[in-house]
Parts: structure tokens; sequence; C-alpha cells
């Protein structure tokens, strides 16, 4: 009986702040039965999806009907098509700073693929930053998914990035994994 008086006594003394307090908790239910139409007597309401089990493919890597994407342009969409090419542009003129936001906004829009991450790598070589350079060819093999194509070029970017840093065990390593995948390639 207390806390009905004082629940009384709170609501006489702020009916204003109760009465926002009521909204705001309102709120979202009014949205989702705005959003979501009510079931008739014989329709069940669909369950929301399961997550899937495993994760979904990557259109980097293998697929049987059309193998390994060969260039950015087969799996990318246009907007980082778009970007990859201004990246290209801006790397080809010396203009890597340009090339480096090119390319990073390329990478919020598709974070996971390997075509961004490799030619960030390659602006990185010519911004003569060449642990960034190795790092990022690096995590451009990772979402490879074993793509020779996109893993050949990565290997030269670390070739080269390991060589300019006096790395010569390193860059050999680097250029027999390119190697390897090249003749895989031939195959």
């Amino acid at each position: 009986m207390r806390q009905l008086d004082g629940a009384l006594q709170l609501v006489q003394a702020h009916p204003q702040t109760l009465r926002w307090r009521a909204c705001a908790l309102a709120l979202p239910l009014l949205l989702a039965a705005c959003v979501t139409p009510p079931a008739g007597p014989d329709e069940i309401p669909a369950r929301p999806s399961e997550p899937p089990t495993e994760p979904r493919p990557s259109p980097y890597g293998y697929r049987e009907d059309a193998g390994y994407a060969r260039t950015a342009e087969e799996v990318s969409g246009p907007a980082v098509i778009n970007l990859l090419n201004r990246a290209r542009s801006d790397l080809a003129a010396g203009r890597a700073e340009q090339a480096v936001a090119s390319l990073e906004t390329a990478l919020r829009i598709e974070r996971r693929n390997p075509f961004v991450w490799q030619q960030l790598a390659a602006a990185h070589l010519q911004r003569l930053q060449m642990e960034d350079a190795e790092i990022v060819a690096q995590r451009s093999n990772s979402f490879a998914r074993g793509n020779p194509y996109i893993e050949v070029e990565n290997w030269r970017l670390i070739a080269t990035a390991r060589s300019a840093r006096g790395d010569r065990a390193g860059a050999r390593q680097a250029r027999e994994k390119m190697a390897e995948l090249q003749d895989r390639l031939e195959d």
C-alpha cells in the first residue's frame, strides 16, 4: 500500500515527466505495430530466419560457374569500381594520399574486398611505407580465399616491401611463394 501511495504522489507531483516517460516507452510498440501488419486468424506470424551455420561464400574466391575472379571489376559493386579507378589514376599521377583516401572509402563499402586491400598495399609502397604495404598485402591474402590471381600480386608487393626494408631472406621467401602460385596458374 505504501508503494501505491508513493507512486500516486509521484504522478501528482510530476505529471509531465510521467507522460514523457510513458510516451517514450510506448513509441517503439506503436512503430512496430505500424510496420508489421497484424496476422489474420488463419495466419501464423513468420519466425525470424535462423542465422546461417556457415559463413556466406566470398565472391572473391573460387566459384564453380566462373572460376577465380581476375579483376575487381568482376566482383565489385559500381561505387567500389569507381573508387578503385580514381585511386589508380591518382597513383599513376603520383597522388598517393588521394589514392589512399579513395581506397579507404572503398573499404567502408566492401570491407573484405581483397582487390581494394591490394591496391591500398600498392599505395603504401608508393608512399614508402613498407611495413604498412606488407601488412595490407597480407590482409588482402587473408580475404582472397585462395584466389591465386590476387595472391601472386600480393606476394610481389610483399617481396618488394621486404626487399626495400633490407629483408633479403623474407623477400626471397615471398618471391618463392609468388613463383609457386604462378606455376599453379599455368597448369
